[in-house]
């Protein structure tokens, strides 16, 4: 009987020792996966902090620089087309070619 119950208790003591190495294991791979995740929702982070400044150093931009109005010169051949109508002629044209084809009610 004592010899049954030392190898009784042997084979305990290695099955502890079995659990507690399966334990240590599996606490690593958690951690290793939580040291995975974490490392990636930082990534993630430190990217849509840049993706922001951009976005933000884009905006000063736009705000800084003045809307730039195209100023339209006055040759004399555009007065001179003025004041002959030919240009309203030529838009009532278009209007009238507009209108044939459906394009304006």
């Amino acid at each position: 009987m004592s010899k049954t119950c030392k190898t009784v208790e042997n084979l305990r003591d290695k099955v502890r020792e079995k659990s507690t190495q399966v334990k240590r294991k599996q606490s690593k791979i958690e951690e290793t996966n939580m040291s995975k995740t974490c490392k990636t929702v930082e990534n993630l982070r430190d990217k849509v902090r840049e993706k922001s400044t951009q976005v933000k150093r884009k905006q000063s931009k736009i705000e800084e620089t003045p809307k730039q109005l195209k100023k339209v010169e006055s040759s004399p051949e555009n007065v001179q087309n003025s004041m002959t109508g030919h240009n309203i002629d030529r838009n009532r044209k278009k209007t009238q070619r507009s209108r044939k084809k459906g394009r304006i009610i």
